[in-house]
């Protein structure tokens, strides 16, 4: 039986499929490895329980890269990344997305362990196309999920996470100091609320925050 034992093979939506599955089988660790293997090998669960003990360790044993991080030299950033029917284009430099592009990715951002087929959309735009407009950003999130592997998703977020925690660094700074400033009242709460969201983004980006 043939499996998966690499991040680079590892299609996207196949890996956050094994974490819901994990998640939900609670700490039931037989269970979840037997979903493990069956979903690294795009087989059923009974198949897996029908083999043999050798074979069942040689597949687990090659499973057994899911509990490491994704190495480094496997992320990336490419030009295009092609999945289905699409050629995806990012937009490599974080202060060239349009708004819609930033809006979409803050809302995102804001549950990334979820929300990462959603954030991925926000950032890869299909060639020839402005962002949403001309296809269906649902069939992308789709196509996402199944031909984009899971080093390339992980390099493409890492990578935009580390502009917008700069760029909310610079902005929370600026919110802070403008806060000092000003009389108590309606606006300044309104801006202390924005400062601690803005906050919260740069600690879920990585950036931490004091």
């Amino acid at each position: 039986m043939n499996i998966i034992d690499n991040y680079r093979d590892l299609p996207l939506g196949t890996y956050l499929g094994i974490l819901a599955r994990i998640e939900a089988e609670g700490g039931d660790e037989l269970a979840a490895q037997v979903a493990t293997i069956a979903a690294l090998c795009g087989t059923e669960e009974a198949e897996v329980y029908a083999l043999s003990l050798e074979e069942y360790k040689r597949l687990a044993a090659a499973a057994a890269f899911l509990r490491e991080p994704c190495p480094d030299d496997l992320v990336r950033i490419a030009d295009k990344y092609p999945c289905g029917e699409f050629t995806l284009v990012p937009v490599k430099d974080y202060a060239k997305l349009t708004v819609a592009q930033y809006v979409d990715f803050q809302a995102y951002a804001r549950d990334a362990e979820h929300q990462l087929p959603g954030l991925l959309t926000a950032l890869l735009v299909p060639e020839g196309k402005e962002y949403a407009e001309g296809y269906d950003v649902a069939e992308v999130r789709d196509a996402i999920c199944r031909d984009l592997n899971v080093a390339d998703a992980l390099g493409l977020a890492a990578h935009f996470f580390a502009y917008a925690s700069r760029s909310i660094a610079s902005t929370l700074t600026y919110s802070r100091k403008l806060a000092r400033r000003m009389k108590a009242g309606p606006e300044k709460t309104a801006l202390l609320t924005r400062t601690a969201e803005l906050a919260r983004l740069l600690q879920s980006a990585g950036g931490g925050s004091r």
